[in-house]
């Protein structure tokens, strides 16, 4: 089916960037970092508004094509406290009113709280969809407890944090970086869903290393996004 593929336990990879668990009908994102233009700005940079009204459309995309009821975004909401000056919490709640919202918070998102609080957003640095958890990724330890925790209830941990990507060329020069999904045992880790980021390659030593870490050592497959499909690529 075009912009998902199915994995052997029944979860869904979906483009242009999520998980879908069916049997809770939860809709799982990463790395949004909402709010990436306001906090450029900022800074002084000079960079676009209207950024995120593509991020979201991105995921009201997804939930129209899986009907989640749920959306948890696995971390990295926001990118930063000046990325709170357009309320993207509330804009993306507004972009959901039909779904659930729950928010693992990431390390860019550490001023997010009272912001959370105000909204009744649930939030917590891991949450559980199932037998399944999610946290964002950057606390190895914690990746690793909450792994052996799902793998015993039959699931998964789905993390963000590392911003996957596979390059894909045709030899004759033509070279592009796709977002990737990396799938292990009881683990996924997702593509970062900011517009903005272009994520780092997983057979590069630093990138590789950072998801063997999470792993600790099992196999590992890859999943590229290329535009509304998810192909399989194959073990990493």
């Amino acid at each position: 089916m075009s912009g998902r593929l199915a994995l052997r336990d029944g979860l869904e990879l979906v483009a242009p960037g999520a998980v879908f668990v069916p049997a809770e009908s939860t809709l799982i994102v990463a790395d949004t970092h909402a709010g990436l233009p306001s906090e450029l700005r900022a800074r002084g940079h000079a960079v676009p508004i209207g950024d995120d009204e593509a991020l979201f459309a991105k995921v009201r995309a997804m939930v129209a094509l899986t009907g989640a009821e749920t959306v948890v975004v696995a971390g990295d909401l926001l990118h930063g406290p000046g990325s709170l000056a357009r309320d993207p919490i509330g804009a993306l709640s507004a972009a959901l009113s039909s779904s659930r919202l729950r928010i693992v918070r990431g390390n860019h998102d550490r001023r997010a709280e009272s912001a959370l609080d105000a909204r009744a957003i649930e939030h917590d640095t891991a949450l559980a969809v199932g037998p399944h958890w999610v946290t964002h990724g950057d606390d190895v330890e914690r990746v690793r407890a909450l792994r052996a925790s799902a793998h015993a209830a039959g699931g998964r941990v789905f993390v963000g944090h590392i911003h996957p990507a596979f390059a894909l060329d045709d030899g004759e020069g033509a070279r592009r970086v796709c977002p990737a999904f990396v799938t292990a045992r009881a683990l996924v880790c997702l593509p970062a869903l900011s517009v903005w980021a272009r994520g780092g390659d997983v057979r590069s030593r630093a990138v590789k290393a950072q998801l063997a870490a999470l792993s600790e050592g099992d196999p590992m497959g890859v999943a590229v996004i290329v535009g509304d499909r998810v192909l399989p690529i194959g073990p990493l």
